[in-house]
């Protein structure tokens, strides 16, 4: 947890969830490439952007609870 809430007060955090690379794959058995429908993106995120958001929302979670904020 520390190194989450490390990156999360510098501000490091915001530069990985900008990370994403976008892939465009063929559709199998299109007739026409041409057309837009032809292709599907596929958006792969930052392995890490992903692994920080599960600590940071399982912190806030237990924060939560140890407060009873949560319903």
């Amino acid at each position: 947890m520390d190194i989450a809430r490390v990156y999360f007060i510098i501000g490091y955090y915001l530069r990985l969830r900008r990370a994403i690379t976008t892939f465009i794959l063929y559709k199998e058995g299109k007739v026409d490439y041409l057309l837009l429908g032809s292709y599907r993106p596929i958006a792969l995120k930052n392995t890490l952007s992903k692994i920080l958001e599960r600590v940071i929302a399982d912190y806030i979670a237990d924060i939560a609870k140890e407060h009873a904020l949560l319903l």
